[in-house]
């Protein structure tokens, strides 16, 4: 028998009793079509999603679903035994655990043989409460074990203006590259020592911390020996950087924000960052230093012209500042040569222009053919401004980008500004 196609052609010659076979185990091969996608294929569809959230296995991404698509992934899983590893591997990606929902989280551990999410976990957060709830200490080391290797990010979200009254969790996963402690207030400083020392895989690490409280150190283990990325806010940064420095980490990625000086139980200091900084060498590639519109520590120092001479490696310098200030600090930095990108973000109220700022910027910058400039005016609600009329034409020579971002907490507009940008390809 012949198929003949609607142009009627010919197409190809079946056997006789090709219509009459209903078994597909008895068709020839060549006749089957696959009646399964391509696991790439399936995650290409699902990417349609939401491509946002579903930066599957990028450290420091969002990788969080709104309801709605949580929803949808979900019922992604029903279509096919195809569709439910592709599905659940964005679905549960990143597993949140709260003072609510942990003994939930911890019941489906009691009938394994129908959890069949596990081995799609590789990012827990666990937040506020829940970090200092004795469920940490007495129920979590027994789901541990149950928890696939391959889960590498970890991160406690701690609340502000609460001192920690017990040590921060030390679960046993060795997989852990990424760990993330935010907004944790007078913790012991040997207690967050030896937290970061427990993951010795640890290559990227994010530590808010408002004030110190014990600041002995007994005893000091290593840091992680593979720790490239760091992300530091808070004050007194010389306690802290004096515990890596002395171990030559081979840090490429360093992010530094100097707080609101009233937090500071002492004044503020730029002495030890600079020499860490200094410290770092030619690893040194990606630097971001960042200061509070109430820091009132000494700029200055910036300028000074051992300042970034030995990072020979520099591709890319962020600074964010009050406008003041960052004309002081472009005029009087040293730009190695191997600089690609000028990253500004710039703050203060009322009206104003870059006028003066690109002036300088002309100066400075007059021999570096290759350097792109970016600028974002972090302005608070409410302010109105030409700002986003009248830069781009002055700044259009460096071929960077001209951004405008509004929020009450200037800090945070910076940095959601900062983190949805080029930095996190350096994670």
């Amino acid at each position: 028998m012949k198929l003949t196609g609607c142009d009627g052609n010919t197409v190809t010659d079946l056997p006789p009793d090709f219509l009459k076979t209903r078994e597909i185990g008895s068709i020839p091969s060549r006749f089957i079509m696959p009646a399964i996608f391509a696991t790439e294929l399936i995650e290409l569809i699902l990417s349609f999603l939401d491509p946002s959230a579903l930066v599957c296995g990028r450290p420091g991404g969002k990788n969080s679903l709104d309801r709605e698509t949580a929803i949808t992934l979900g019922q992604c899983g029903l279509v096919c035994r195809a569709w439910v590893a592709p599905s659940r591997r964005l679905l549960f990606l990143r597993v949140y655990v709260s003072l609510h929902t942990a003994y939930t989280f911890a019941q489906f551990f009691k009938k394994l043989n129908l959890v069949t999410f596990l081995p799609f976990i590789r990012e827990l957060v666990f937040d506020r409460d829940i970090v200092e709830h004795r469920w940490m200490t007495t129920v979590l080391p027994k789901l541990v074990p149950h928890l696939p290797d391959q889960v590498y990010f970890l991160e406690y979200r701690l609340r502000r203006r609460r001192t920690p009254e017990t040590p921060l969790p030390r679960p046993k996963l060795s997989g852990i590259t990424h760990l993330i402690i935010s907004d944790i207030y007078e913790p012991a400083l040997a207690d967050v020592i030896a937290c970061i020392a427990n993951f010795p895989a640890l290559t990227y690490l994010k530590l808010w911390v408002y004030n110190w409280g014990d600041t002995s150190l007994p005893t000091v283990p290593a840091p992680p020996t593979n720790l490239r990325s760091l992300d530091l806010n808070f004050c007194h940064l010389q306690l802290f950087l004096a515990w890596l420095q002395p171990h030559g980490l081979r840090i490429s990625s360093l992010l530094l924000f100097f707080p609101d000086s009233t937090f500071a139980r002492g004044p503020p200091e730029l002495d030890g960052p600079l020499s860490f900084i200094q410290s770092l060498g030619v690893s040194l590639t990606s630097l971001t230093l960042g200061f509070e519109e109430t820091w009132d520590g000494d700029v200055n120092k910036l300028t000074v012209p051992s300042f970034l001479v030995d990072n020979t490696k520099l591709h890319t310098l962020s600074l964010q500042s009050p406008y003041m200030d960052a004309i002081q600090i472009v005029q009087g930095i040293r730009i190695p040569a191997s600089l690609h990108r000028l990253t500004l973000g710039v703050y203060e109220d009322g009206q104003w222009t870059l006028r003066e700022l690109v002036n300088v910027l002309e100066n400075v910058f007059d021999g570096h053919t290759t350097m792109k400039v970016d600028v974002a005016r972090i302005a608070r609600a409410g302010e109105d401004s030409d700002f986003m009329i009248a830069t781009p034409p002055v700044l259009g020579r460096w071929g960077g980008l001209v951004t405008e971002t509004v929020a009450d907490d200037v800090h945070s507009g910076w940095y959601f500004y900062w983190n949805g940008g080029r930095d996190l390809d350096l994670l």
